[in-house]
């Protein structure tokens, strides 16, 4: 059961900043390179470039960094000293267990795959598996940053005849070195379980910035 990026909301004021200094450096990059490599040319092979290919290529170049960002600048911590909108780089392999009243511990792997705007987290037991549907970060409070998401649970064919495919939803609080979550989960329709659950992060994130 592999899950599909889907996307995740943050509640951050500052994100049209990351609008903001794309459109700049599109501007910046257009008329101070693009525009002189497209004078160089014309002179040097007598060949007019049509205006009807500017508006496009000015259109790309901040497409490309709006894309930039979402991909790649938003993992770097000094973004914030630009005013940038800075989230959790939660990208990685996690170590799980899961509780659910007096019944034992459960053992599971969590893996989460994360740009700026999407989001995706795979949990596997010997049981089932859970995967992300729907994400947002809460971060009004810098001291108790959360996220939480809707997941989709499939058992596998070997488990209990009382598990059933449901849906439900996770809360998870992120300690403020990023590499341990804990919260709690419950179900909807279908089974109605609700437990805790903590992770703690086994490979490091995917980030230079660290």
């Amino acid at each position: 059961m592999t899950g599909k990026m889907h996307q995740c909301s943050n509640n951050l004021k500052n994100q049209n900043n990351v609008y903001l200094y794309s459109f700049v450096i599109s501007i910046i990059l257009f008329f101070g390179l693009f525009i002189p490599i497209i004078n160089c040319l014309e002179n040097r092979f007598d060949f007019p470039i049509p205006v009807w290919l500017e508006t496009p290529s000015i259109i790309g170049i901040y497409c490309s960094m709006i894309t930039l960002f979402d991909e790649l600048i938003w993992k770097y911590k000094w973004i914030k000293y630009l005013r940038l909108p800075l989230i959790p780089n939660l990208n990685g392999n996690w170590s799980t267990e899961v509780s659910s009243g007096d019944y034992p511990k459960i053992k599971a792997e969590v893996k989460i795959i994360q740009t700026f705007s999407k989001f995706s987290l795979v949990l596997k037991t010997s049981a089932s598996s859970s995967v992300s549907k729907m994400a947002s970060f809460d971060l009004s409070n810098p001291i108790k940053r959360t996220i939480s998401y809707q997941y989709l649970n499939k058992p596998k064919s070997k488990a209990f005849e009382t598990m059933n495919i449901h849906e439900g939803t996770g809360i998870l609080d992120i300690d403020c070195n990023e590499n341990k979550l804990s919260g709690y989960y419950y179900s909807g329709r279908g089974r109605e379980t609700y437990g805790d659950i903590s992770l703690e992060r086994t490979h490091s994130k995917a980030c230079a910035g660290d």
